[in-house]
């Protein structure tokens, strides 16, 4: 086509070809400009469905006036049919062959980077997904500006992702795990393909990779991509963390929206510029990567190597001694630490030791969860795996983990034997490992033992207040002990029957033991849950519930559970929110992973109007607590509280997919559909609330919308 004319553009030459299209550079004659032509694919015109429906999306795009998206200028048809877009031109090159040079130096990854999101932002408030971004739709003019192109082809070279063999194998590596599984995509797919393109930038390969795309959907979908600090010394610590953020499986832990990334690479930017953490590097190897080949770098790389290992033999090797020590017990370097405790398996004679077992299981994980620079996931979100035999590594992509501590419980009167291993289940590798075999009453000696190991493998300092802690005795009497966990097993089934023989149990351990502070707590929680869910009178339960709470707190003023639960006490039965709000901050200060009290304090701040401090405690109590129904759901109630009810539909939408009977996540999201206006899918949601939950505590809020709907009768039912 090269020397022709189509209409009134005279074709120059080819700039490239793809999947959807080749593009010419022209020069459009009646304007007297420069301008890129994109030639369709002929089906598309042939369609008239089709074409209609394309049309309609490159209108779309054409909306998105942004420095950093490519201007559509029209979109024309030839005399035999075919589709293509006129778009500004620009000189420069492709991200693509950009990094095909080596890899960025890393201001130019953040500098880029920031420009990507900021084009995607505009985007992505027009309601626009790209679904395609890769290097090759990022285009860098010469003056270093970010063009991203193809916005109004993506939904279109969606459809044979999948199908057309040798035509996409460019493309699937960038695509989202849910694009990969053919489920329903929002913009959080492009926060994914985001985070592939920043790691390629910086490391000059893909993070995941395979000459079969069948192999590579699987790995998108199940396996975890190296760190990039394991492949590029330098790479400051958060910006690992925004890749590692973008990358997360489930959409529902990534980024929310690209305004975050922006934000985050901007303070990425004002360290490095500052010096601060970001500015060590190999040196000479950032500023020859943009125009020297990889083999040229590792060359000079290797030179150097060698320079140092002539010069300075002693240094490499006490170097290369303190590695393999490190790497014999800590965790890969920029990975955060974190561990998932799995319910204790009860080898013991007795099946009714259950309960012994599973009170070991939650004492670990109080225990650890006091430890200020580990995260621990609660136990409400882990019981679950309770006789699971799910594969390690998709139990800790289920929790977002580095590390799983597995164990077992034998009891034999006053004997016990307790076995635990700490693994990586990433690498299938065994960090850790002991089996104890004490008395009865050295139980808190093999806790302690087990935190402490745990802590020193992982490398989390304990502080001494954190060490105190450690080595403190909740009770010297052992029956007192054993009462007690029988208390908490059954408080923890929270059946009206298990609570009250709950109640039973902490009564006997405080009868052996009245200075036992813990079954206090145990108590007073036990009757603010019988009371908040009218099990017994409130009347009845709040004032002993304050009153055991209050107890235990003077036996030992630094029990952070003990403030949390006092935190219920004050909010619900004496509204004194001051007070409440101060028990809920010291119960955190004493315990930075409390999932409890960091959920109540997000619960709290978002009905006082504390918008940030609430979505930032929930946010927390997800990744603490990420499996349990209520703090999802309730995640969904803040967006509604903040008026982002299109958040709210989108994140509540995922929690009912995944948790159908979430009854709480149903009435949310009717109240979501009802204040933006969409009143027949607010009343299908109100619908699902009446058939699968309890409704006794919503009438009114689902009477008055009801009303709000012109649905009278139904909203006096519920009221009569």
């Amino acid at each position: 086509m090269i020397g022709q004319s189509v209409l009134h553009y005279e074709i120059l030459s080819k700039l490239g070809e793809g999947g959807m299209g080749v593009v010419y550079k022209a020069r459009d004659t009646k304007l007297n400009r420069t301008v890129a032509l994109k030639f369709l694919p002929s089906h598309i015109g042939a369609d008239g469905t089709e074409k209609k429906r394309f049309i309609n999306e490159a209108q779309s795009a054409s909306t998105l006036d942004h420095s950093n998206i490519c201007t559509i200028h029209s979109i024309e048809e030839t005399d035999d049919g075919n589709l293509f877009i006129v778009m500004a031109y620009y000189e420069g090159m492709s991200l693509k062959e950009k990094i095909e040079q080596g890899p960025l130096p890393l201001k130019d990854v953040v500098n880029y980077a920031i420009q990507i999101s900021s084009g995607l932002q505009k985007a992505h408030e027009k309601g626009i997904v790209h679904r395609d971004l890769k290097p090759a739709n990022i285009f860098i003019t010469n003056d270093d500006q970010i063009k991203i192109i193809d916005f109004g082809l993506a939904r279109f070279a969606e459809r044979s992702l999948l199908t057309k063999s040798g035509k996409t194998l460019g493309t699937v590596p960038y695509m989202s795990p849910e694009q990969a599984q053919g489920s329903k995509v929002d913009h959080r797919t492009d926060i994914w393909s985001l985070g592939i393109v920043i790691y390629e930038m910086i490391t000059g390969q893909r993070p995941f990779k395979s000459e079969y795309e069948t192999a590579l959907v699987y790995s998108i979908i199940n396996e975890d991509p190296e760190p990039v600090t394991g492949l590029r010394s330098g790479v400051p610590m958060n910006v690992e963390r925004i890749i590692q953020k973008c990358l997360e499986k489930d959409p529902l832990y990534r980024h929310q929206h690209v305004d975050e990334i922006i934000v985050d690479f901007k303070k990425a930017e004002r360290e490095m510029l500052s010096g601060v953490r970001s500015n060590i590097s190999i040196p000479g190897v950032d500023n020859v990567a943009r125009s020297v080949p990889k083999d040229r770098v590792n060359m000079i790389s290797r030179q150097r190597s060698k320079f140092l290992l002539y010069v300075i033999p002693v240094f490499i090797l006490v170097l290369f001694g303190v590695y393999y020590f490190l790497s014999q017990r800590v965790v890969s370097p920029g990975i955060e630490r974190s561990i998932a405790v799995l319910p204790f398996e009860n080898l013991s004679p007795d099946p009714n030791d259950e309960y012994f077992a599973d009170g070991v299981h939650e004492d670990i994980i109080i225990q650890l969860s006091g430890l200020s620079n580990l995260r621990v996931i609660a136990r409400s979100s882990v019981v679950r795996y309770q006789n699971d035999n799910r594969d390690r590594r998709q139990i800790a992509r289920d929790l977002n983990v580095t590390t799983i501590l597995e164990g077992s419980v034998r009891r034999v009167g006053n004997v016990i034997r307790v076995a635990v291993q700490l693994v990586d289940p990433h690498r299938d590798q065994t960090l850790w490992g002991e089996s104890y075999e004490r008395n009865f009453t050295d139980m808190f000696e093999i806790q302690r033992a087990i935190a402490m190991e745990i802590a020193t493998t992982l490398k989390a300092n304990i502080s001494s207040r954190e060490r105190k802690r450690l080595d403190e005795r909740p009770t010297e009497v052992p029956e007192a002990y054993s009462a007690y966990l029988k208390g908490r097993y059954h408080g923890n089934n929270r059946t009206e029957e298990g609570l009250q023989r709950a109640l039973d149990y902490f009564q006997q351990a405080i009868d052996l033991d009245p200075a036992f502070a813990a079954a206090y707590a145990g108590l007073g929680d036990t009757y603010m849950i019988l009371g908040s869910n009218q099990l017994i009178p409130q009347n009845e339960a709040f004032p002993k519930a304050k009153t055991y709470i209050e107890r235990a707190l003077a036996l030992d003023p630094e029990s952070s559970e003990a403030y949390s639960a006092l935190a219920s006490t004050l909010f619900w039965s004496d509204q004194d929110w001051i007070g409440g709000e101060k028990a809920l901050r010291r119960a955190i200060e004493l315990n930075p992973g409390n999932a409890n009290a960091i959920y109540k304090d997000a619960f709290f701040s978002m009905f006082m109007g504390w918008h940030d401090r609430g979505f930032r405690q929930y946010l927390r109590s997800i990744e603490l607590d990420p499996l349990t129904p209520r703090v999802q759901a309730n995640l969904g109630l803040a967006y509604v509280l903040a008026g982002k009810y299109h958040e709210a539909i989108a994140h509540l939408n995922i929690v009912i997919r995944d948790d159908p009977k979430n009854y709480a996540a149903y009435l949310y999201l009717a109240n979501a559909y009802h204040l933006s206006g969409k009143t027949d899918e607010a009343l299908l949601a109100l619908e699902r609330v009446r058939e699968v939950g309890d409704i006794a505590w919503h009438k009114s809020v689902m009477a008055q919308m009801y009303a709000f709907a012109g649905k009278i009768d139904d909203a006096k039912v519920l009221l009569s």
